[in-house]
């Protein structure tokens, strides 16, 4: 994905698995190879919540249930790519 010319929203999951937070390893640019929490950008059509599912299900092929809203994060610089809402959840 290149430079962003509109606000994005992305969602991320915060899993503990045997008192371990669990991370994986980006695959793209910005930061590609940098450990992050499992997540990436809500599709067209889909809710938060569905897309984060989604992302843990592609990143880490686990099932997983959402447990509580953590916070949103949205401070306009935080993504080199451009404004970035992003949307955390336990």
């Amino acid at each position: 994905m290149g430079e962003l010319n509109h606000i994005a929203v992305a969602v991320d999951a915060i899993i503990i698995k045997e008192d371990k937070i669990l991370l994986v390893k980006r695959g793209n640019n910005p930061f590609k190879n940098h450990w992050a929490l499992p997540g990436g950008f809500v599709n067209i059509g889909e809710s938060i919540e569905e897309a984060v599912l989604r992302e843990i299900g592609e990143e880490t092929s686990l099932t997983a249930s959402i447990t509580k809203l953590i916070g949103v994060y949205s401070k306009p610089d935080r993504d080199p790519r451009g404004q970035v809402i992003s949307i955390v959840f336990y």
